[in-house]
């Protein structure tokens, strides 16, 4: 089981699937490692760095690790309950 952080658990939990390939993913493994293959990095990460499983953890990790993702928060913010985004705001 992979355990995704970042846009792809945002992506998953929320049902919201990119149009373009996010250049960098991240998950959670035993060994912290880095992969640059073609114009994708595959980052994996150690336990202590997994955000809180909120929509406001995994976005702040994806926003400081992964890069800004317009296309994907676009379509992510259509369908997100307005609660969590406003919520995220305040904080």
């Amino acid at each position: 089981m992979t355990h995704w952080i970042g846009y792809k658990w945002l992506a998953e939990k929320y049902n919201a699937e990119p149009i373009q390939a996010f250049r960098i993913d991240s998950k959670i493994e035993r060994f912290r490692t880095t992969i640059h293959e073609d114009s994708h990095i595959h980052k994996t990460y150690l336990s202590s760095a997994r955000p809180e499983d909120t929509f406001a953890g995994h976005l702040t990790f994806a926003l400081k690790h992964e890069g800004v993702h317009l296309e994907f928060l676009a379509r992510l913010f259509k369908i997100l309950p307005i609660i969590e985004l406003e919520n995220w705001i305040k904080s």
